[in-house]
């Protein structure tokens, strides 16, 4: 009998201890799901401001960050949901690292630059992915080399199209 009630405690703490940390993991993944719907906002909103269709910023940034306000790529050169550049790119000298992490800083420091690349894509007579993939190849970076150029020399475009086609049934022209 006893041999039995050790058994049955030791199974008990087991099923405790990966109870609780199942649990931890959902209520992370529930604030994750918090934070990016917030962003997603922040996004919508400043794109109504600039005139410009909310999924072209939004797929954007999930294909530039995936929506992680704390994204740090090119070596440590870009920043935030939009990876702002520094050294030729978007990234104000005068704002620190941690400030062009937040979210609605990176975004209203983006969107006006994205806004005029989309007026431009229209004024072209772009329409749907293309549009997206000029917005996005003469905004934000050095050079600002567009898509041909982007096509030729990164892998930027494929991805961007991957973003951009999983997405297609939830945008919103």
């Amino acid at each position: 009998m006893k041999k039995f009630f050790v058994i049955f405690l030791v199974f008990l703490g087991i099923y405790m201890f990966f109870r609780n940390e199942s649990e931890g993991i959902e209520q992370e993944q529930y604030l994750q799901s918090e934070e990016v719907k917030e962003i997603k906002q922040i996004i919508t909103e400043e794109a109504k401001k600039h005139n410009i269709p909310e999924w072209i910023p939004l797929t954007i940034a999930e294909h530039e960050s995936r929506f992680n306000p704390r994204a740090i790529g090119d070596n440590g050169t870009s920043f935030g949901l939009f990876q702002l550049h520094r050294g030729g790119g978007l990234a104000p000298e005068h704002l620190t690292d941690e400030q062009l992490k937040d979210p609605r800083t990176n975004t209203e420091i983006a969107m006006p630059h994205l806004a005029r690349g989309y007026r431009k894509g229209m004024e072209k007579g772009l329409t749907a992915f293309e549009l997206l993939k000029y917005t996005a190849n003469t905004t934000g970076w050095p050079g600002n080399l567009g898509p041909e150029w982007t096509d030729a020399n990164m892998k930027y475009n494929v991805g961007l199209k991957d973003v951009y086609y999983r997405n297609m049934g939830v945008m919103k022209e």
